[in-house]
């Protein structure tokens, strides 16, 4: 499941974010945040290894780091 992203909103208008899973393997996190980047018109970058970290509950997470792949105006909308 996906425990966390940054941005935690607003994700529609960004042009990059992550995403944390807590799923069992590499291969079932990067499933997890393939399709959750996909909701927000994101991709995931294409490692095939996400970064692993435990967060302070002890949990293990796994962190992909995601894009939107067309041009979109924001950067000069700052």
């Amino acid at each position: 499941m996906i425990v966390r992203s940054n941005p935690e909103s607003g994700l529609e208008m960004t042009d990059q974010a992550w995403f944390e899973s807590d799923a069992d393997s590499n291969d079932a996190a990067i499933r997890e945040i393939d399709t959750e980047a996909a909701r927000h018109g994101l991709v995931r970058l294409r490692e095939y290894w996400l970064q692993t970290r435990r967060l302070p509950d002890g949990r293990i997470v796994r962190r992909g780091f995601c894009y939107r792949p067309d041009e979109s105006d924001l950067a000069n909308q700052v």
